[in-house]
């Protein structure tokens, strides 16, 4: 109970700061963005040609499968072809 007015504010609560890692992709997998390759979509177990989106780390690359909205991210180890 307060006297002569409201009750005092709670300290504000405390946020942890953001920390940002890098990781150090190998120049072979940076050079995979763009190309076109074959790939396994989880949700049937078949083979569908898309195009490698980006490098998302720790060995896999997001996709885009071609003709599809569809998008995964696959272990490189897991890509059936890749086209130069």
């Amino acid at each position: 109970m307060t006297i002569g007015g409201a009750a005092p504010k709670a300290a504000p609560a405390k946020t942890e700061a953001k920390t940002t890692v890098r990781i150090k992709i190998p120049r072979e997998e940076a050079e995979l963005v763009g190309k076109k390759c074959t790939a396994v979509w989880s949700a049937d177990g078949r083979k569908y040609q898309a195009t490698i989106l980006r490098n998302v780390g720790l060995g896999k690359v997001e996709v885009q499968f071609d003709g599809y909205p569809d998008k995964a991210a696959i272990m490189i180890k897991d890509l059936l072809a890749v086209k130069k």
